[in-house]
C-alpha cells in the first residue's frame, strides 16, 4: 500500500507540534510567575514576603535560618537593608494587610 504524506498532513503535524510547544512554554511561564516550588524542597533560605516598590524593584523579607532580613532587590543588585528583630512577624499571605505590613517594616527599621 502506498501512503504519501501530503502538505495538509505536514501542516497539521507542524501545527500540533507548535501547540504542544506553546503549552509547555506557557506552563513554564506560569510556574515561574507563581514562584512554584517542588514539594518538599525547603532550603535554608525562605522568602517570607515580597512587595513591589517599582517596575523592577522589590522589598523582600527572607528568613535565613533563624535570622530575618529585609532585602532591596533591583534588576542589578540585591542589598541587605536591615536585619529584622526576632519578634518580627510577617502577616498571613491570605489576609489583605498590606498597610499593616508596611507599618511593621517601618517600625522595625526605626527601632534600630
Amino acid at each position: 500500500m502506498n501512503q504519501t504524506l501530503t502538505w495538509a498532513d505536514a501542516g497539521a503535524t507542524l501545527f500540533m507540534l507548535l501547540v504542544v510547544l506553546a503549552f509547555i512554554i506557557g506552563l513554564a511561564a506560569l510556574v515561574k510567575r507563581l514562584n512554584m516550588r517542588l514539594p518538599g524542597h525547603q532550603g535554608p533560605v525562605q522568602v517570607l514576603h515580597s512587595t513591589a516598590v517599582g517596575q523592577k524593584e522589590r522589598l523582600v523579607i527572607v528568613a535565613v535560618g533563624e535570622q530575618k532580613l529585609l532585602l532591596g532587590v533591583t534588576a542589578h543588585t540585591i542589598s541587605v537593608l536591615h536585619t529584622l528583630p526576632d519578634d518580627f512577624k510577617v502577616p498571613d499571605k491570605h489576609q489583605n494587610q498590606s498597610s499593616t505590613f508596611a507599618q511593621q517594616v517601618l517600625q522595625a527599621v526605626r527601632r534600630d
